[in-house]
This record gives C-alpha cells, structure tokens and sequence, in this order.
C-alpha cells in the first residue's frame, strides 16, 4: 500500500488525448450478458468464481452467528475460533503461492481440470 501510495504522487497522470474518450452509456448489460453466452469457457469461469467468492463472503460473514445460535458456542469460544480463522485465511494467502505457474486460473482447481480437460495448449501444468 505504501508503495502505490508513492506510485500514486510520483507517476504523471496521462491523458488519452482528444477524441478518445468513450462511448456514453458503457456497454449495455444485454450485450454484456450475451458475451457470456457466446464465449461459454469464460462464462463459465466468470460464474464459477462468482460463486466461489459469494460462499467464501457468506462464511465469512456469518461465521460467528452460525457458531453461536446454531452450533451453541459461547460468545467468548466463537470469538476466538473467528479470529482464528481470519488470521490462518490471511496467512495462507500470502503464504501459499499460486500454483502452478502457468496455469491461467492462477490455481490448481477447477480451472486447471477444466484445461485439461478441453486440452488447452496455454495451460503448462495440465
């Protein structure tokens, strides 16, 4: 964060010239929908991530309701075991690398099995 701090005063902001400005409006959401349509790998990427990270946020956000009303964990155990939870989460993030490298999912999940399984040339660790 410092560094892109420091980044953010040093480095010059350019502009893109005259007549290059884009299109008022953006792409329309229909358009936007039927790209996912037409490219089914990326649609499929594109919701398996959504996913992954709406149960990843859901988790994460109810934790401590789930640990104390359903689960019956005293208030005092439930904090613990969420803060404990968020720390090895943050750790492991910085910790494990992405693996492999060459895979384009960055992982070795789903993205990689899907790779493999559509024989994709770019993916190296399939």
């Amino acid at each position: 964060m410092l560094t892109t701090a420091a980044l953010l005063v040093v480095l010059p902001d350019r502009s893109a010239g005259p007549g290059t400005r884009a299109p008022a409006g953006g792409v329309p959401w229909r358009e936007r929908l039927a790209q996912l349509a037409r490219y089914r790998d990326f649609g499929f990427v594109w919701a398996g991530r959504f996913l992954l990270l709406t149960g990843y946020y859901i988790f994460f956000n109810f934790q401590l309701y789930t640990l104390t009303d359903h689960l019956g964990v005293t208030v005092a155990v439930a904090t613990s075991v969420v803060a404990l939870n968020s720390t090895l989460s943050a750790v492991l993030k910085l910790v494990v690398p992405r693996w492999p490298a060459g895979c384009p999912t960055g992982s070795a999940g789903a993205g990689c099995w899907w790779a493999a399984r559509r024989r994709c040339s770019r993916c190296r660790c399939c």
